[in-house]
Order: C-alpha cells, then structure tokens, then sequence
C-alpha cells in the first residue's frame, strides 16, 4: 500500500514539474521526465516505507518531498543543459527548477524563522503555564529514595548480568540480544531502570524464534542489587517490538494503523506495578502545522508487546503506572519559548535582556510524594555560569512550576568540576549525572563517581557518591563519601552548621528528646567509637561519638537521659548527638 501511495506522489511531482517544463518554455524532450518518475517513486516509496514520517508539521508534514523535488530539479536542469546551445534549448527546464528550490527554501526558512509576529509568539508561550514559587516550597526528595545508580552504569551491570548469567535458547544472552535504552521508573515505590532487549540482527532473531525473552531490571538506588533477568514475560509476538525488521516495527504498524498524521513522542519500555511490560508514547501534533512549531500530546498509546493490543487514552485518564506522558524533548521545546518570548517580546533581531535559556537536558527527578518530574535549570542568555531558576514540569501533567534562589545555582557542568576536584577523591574518581534534590529542606547536587581509566574514560561502575549544596561552586561545600548513608549523615551536620549560603534550615533548630534508654550498642567506624541509643517508644535510633559527651561511654539501659540534636530530617531513622546528659541513673 505504501510503495502504491509513493507511486501516486511520484507521479504528481513528475506531472506538475513537467507541465511547468512545457508552460515555462518549449518541451521537446519529455522523455527525461519517465525516469524522474521511477526514481521518485523509489525515493518516496522508501521514505513512507522504511522512516514512516508523521504527516504533520514542517510545511505540512510534507518537508521529506525536497528529496523527490531535488531529483526533479536535477533532472528538469540535466534536460535544458543537455540542449545548451543548440537550438532546440529550452529554458523551462532552468525556470521549473529553479522553482522548485525556491519553493524548498522558503519552506525552510518560514520553520525556522516562525514565528512571525508577537501574537504568533504568545501562543507558542501559552501551550505551558508555568507558575511562581518560593523556593522554600521546592517539593521534598525522599532521601531514601536517590538515583546512585545513572544509565550508563545500569547499562554496564545489564551487560554484565548478560555475560554470565540466563541463557535463552541454550545460547548466552548477550549472544542474540543486547540491551536498549535504560528507562528510570518508580515501581511500588522504588526507582528501577528497565532495560529493554533487542534482537542483534535478523539471523541471532531466527535462531531463538523472534522472541524477545523478557526484561532486565536494575535497582537505581542501591549500587550492590543484584541485577534481575524477568523472563516470565515472553514477548513472543514480534511484529510489535521496535528495533527488529523495518516492516515489523512499533512505529510503521501505528503509521499504517491511522496514527499517521502524529507525531510519535518517546517509544519507551514501562511495566505496571504487577511487572508487566509495555510500550509507551504520546501523539501529539504541532500547534503550528506550517512549521512544526508548539508540539504537545493530545492522546496516550499504550501497546502491549505480547498481543499486539495498542490501547489509546485521553490524557486524563492515563494508567496510574506511567510515570511520564510529556517527554524531555516536548518539555525542552515548550519552555524554549517561554524562556524567550514570556519575558521579553518577539524581535526580528533579539536581544539577550530578559531572556532565558534551557541549560542542559532535563533531568528526571521523583518528589516525595511519588510524582515523576521534570527538572529544567534555566540560564540568563547574559550569563550561562548559573542558573537563575530550576522549573519543575509535572511529567504526567505538563503542570509548570518555577524557583527562583537569590544567589542563583550551580549549573551541571560547573558542579561536575568541583565535585571532581574535591580534596577527598583522591583516585581522582568522576562524577556523573549530577541530579538536583531537596534534601533536608536544602536545593542540593548528588552525583555518583565512576572510577577513572588510564585513557581518561570511565568504567560505569559506582565507587562514591558526593552531595553539595546547589548554591555553593567551592570544593569546601562538597561532602564525598564511598557509602550514600555516611554522606547523608555528614550533610547533615554540614546542614546542621548553617553551611549554606541561603540558609534555608530555618527549621533546623536544636530539639531535645527525653526518654529511658531500652538498647545501646558501639561500634569502631574509622577508628572513631561511635554509640548508637534507642530510647523507649521512640522509633529513631540516635548516634554520636564518644568526643559529643563523657556521658556517652557510662550510658546504661534503664537510665533517663536527654538528648539534643538538630532536626534536619533521618532519612533511615537515624539522628545524630549534639549533646547527651544522663538525668537519672538506674540502678547498677
């Protein structure tokens, strides 16, 4: 059915530029127009064929036609040179070519210039609402709940959990398949990379009957988790997962199954909270379909890959399960117009005043609460060094809320230097993927380290972790430590210390607990003793070393005691001593 469409486009654009050959001059040589047609149906039909392009945006969806267009140029010219000179020479061919690519270049310069006007600037503003906060409303991070593990490293570990571990079909994993793309997903509450597999090439796809096996997961937050292999899923109806045979893929079935006048935003691998795989995108077409400017979802697909089943949503009622409808393409796109035209109006030649930027690719983020975020740092076009405010985009939702600091924050690539450069990374170790979170009341960087090469390169493998405050850029400010539990505890009492420059711990104000000692134990961390008390209908556990009191070594159970510490949150339940007495002794 394609290659007939492409033949019917092909024949159109042979026909027209052939007439305009005969109206613009004298056609004695039509015969060049026949095999513009074959080679036009070739080129169109491939193009519908192989790269399924949507039929919208970029003067209409229809862009892809200058390649077409270009052979019948090229041909339309080779008819009139060929008779150059002669008297038979026919300038038609000059003009219809020279036709054609001023059609292409107005085309390309109206996508790229638009928009035109303020007004036509306003609307593409207007496709997000992003709303003014305080920063101290920035939504908390469950530390607990930190990405340590990037995709470069969960990729590393699948690749190694397929080198030695399940077989399919008597052969080693890595054999037949290899791993996609990680994709970062809360499943019942804790983060995960699920890793896609996909077939190596058509003859590896034969010798395991073109079934995919299953899925790898890898634990994002915890370094030491086994990698997990679920092959209880068999996605054994092939013609629906991506990456196989051109006429076998996800995107040429919605092509040829009236998703064709979309665009297909972000193909992505997502289970449910039960494990089971699918396949996940928005459609969406352009605000502007002239140009393919203002992209935004208007729907929600979800395929699964062992039927073939292709499930449409409206946005309202998307599963719960999916983390993101809006991807971080769309979410770049739209606040790239609200950066420069919300503050400052739409110039034929624009200045930097009042303009904005997005720094980077968004990076995203889980907030307390569960919700899947997209974190945008926002640079001046005066000044890239920092960042001015970090819009938080709801990736369900699109719901846009902006941050503002007073001292503005460290941007990504400065802070990965001065984590680097930190006196206690000592190998000289390289932070990676540094992500922005509210910890204890604090905007602050985590980064985890992958150990260096002799060549420079890094290994993807964890070695450290490193925390900063997100308005600090000296290496003073950075705690780094090889376990994410002893960083935290630090920060803490980096916190605790008023170390931030914007003070945001108004909260963290010494609090006292009283109660009866019910359990204490010691032990010898880095030569240091350290006490850890638990006291009697109190779930926390309180630790501090010998140096805090000289109370602290003659504690018993059964004594009153008070104990003061800073209130800055305990992520695993634990609080560290600022000062401990002992009120009443029991009885020894």
């Amino acid at each position: 059915m394609l290659w007939l469409i492409g033949a019917g486009i092909a024949l159109a654009i042979s026909l027209i530029v052939g007439m305009l050959d005969s109206v613009l001059g004298d056609n004695d040589h039509p015969e060049w127009h026949v095999p513009g047609f074959f080679v036009n149906w070739l080129i169109v039909g491939g193009i519908l064929y192989w790269l399924n392009p949507p039929l919208t945006g970029i003067l209409g969806g229809l862009w892809w036609l200058m390649f077409p267009l270009i052979v019948v140029a090229a041909i339309s010219f080779g008819g009139s040179y060929h008779d150059y000179g002669s008297n038979d020479s026919n300038p038609g061919g000059y003009l219809a070519a020279g036709l054609v690519v001023l059609i292409m270049i107005w085309g390309g310069l109206a996508a790229v210039n638009h928009p035109w006007t303020q007004e036509g600037a306003d609307e593409l503003v207007e496709l997000i609402d992003v709303q003014n906060a305080e920063v101290d409303e920035y939504p908390a991070t469950d530390p607990t709940h930190v990405v340590l593990v990037n995709a470069d490293i969960a990729t590393f570990k699948a690749n190694q959990s397929m080198a030695s571990g399940p077989q399919v079909a008597g052969r080693n994993l890595e054999t037949v398949l290899a791993p996609g793309e990680p994709v970062l997903q809360q499943v019942n509450g804790h983060l995960y990379w699920i890793v896609e597999l996909q077939f190596t090439g058509f003859r590896t796809a034969s010798q395991i009957d073109h079934t995919i096996p299953g899925y790898i997961v890898v634990d994002a937050e915890d370094p030491n988790a086994a990698v997990q292999f679920r092959d209880e899923f068999e996605m054994t109806f092939v013609p629906y997962t991506p990456q196989f045979l051109s006429s076998q893929r996800i995107e040429r079935q919605l092509f040829t199954n009236g998703y064709a006048t979309y665009n297909l935003d972000d193909l992505t691998i997502e289970v449910d909270d039960e494990w089971n795989p699918y396949y996940t995108l928005a459609i969406s077409r352009p605000l502007h379909s002239g140009t393919g400017k203002g992209n935004r979802p208007v729907g929600f697909l979800v395929i699964d890959p062992q039927d073939g089943d292709v499930t449409r949503y409206d946005l309202d009622e998307v599963p719960e399960w999916v983390d993101r409808v809006y991807s971080s393409e769309t979410v770049s796109e739209l606040l790239g117009y609200w950066g420069a035209w919300a503050n400052a109006p739409r110039q034929l030649i624009e200045t930097p005043s009042n303009r904005f930027d997005v720094s980077g690719e968004p990076g995203l983020v889980y907030t307390q609460d569960g919700r899947a975020v997209w974190q945008v740092l926002m640079t001046s076009q005066n000044s890239d060094t920092s960042a001015s405010s970090v819009i938080l985009v709801d990736a369900r939702t699109g719901e846009a809320t902006k941050y503002t600091t007073s001292s503005g924050i460290t941007i990504e690539e400065n802070v990965i230097d001065v984590m680097r450069a930190t006196d206690n990374n000592r190998q000289r170790h390289n932070p990676v993927n540094p992500q922005l979170y509210s910890i204890y009341g604090e905007l602050s960087w985590v980064a985890s380290f992958v150990p260096s090469t002799e060549e420079g390169n890094s290994n993807d493998s964890f070695a450290a972790v490193a925390i900063m405050p997100a308005t600090r850029a000296d290496t003073a400010s950075v705690v780094y430590s090889t376990s994410y539990r002893e960083a935290l505890s630090e920060y803490r009492q980096v916190l605790a210390s008023n170390f931030s420059s914007d003070d945001p711990n108004t909260e963290a104000t010494s609090v006292a607990a009283e109660g009866t000692v019910e359990a204490i134990a010691s032990s010898v961390v880095e030569g240091n003793t350290l006490y850890y008390i638990r006291l009697a209908d109190d779930e926390r556990t309180f630790i501090g070393p010998v140096g805090e009191s000289l109370d602290l070594p003659f504690v018993a159970v059964g004594d009153e005691v008070r104990i003061r510490f800073f209130d800055v949150g305990s992520p695993f339940g634990e609080v560290d001593i600022s000062s401990f007495d002992i009120l009443v002794e029991a009885s020894r």
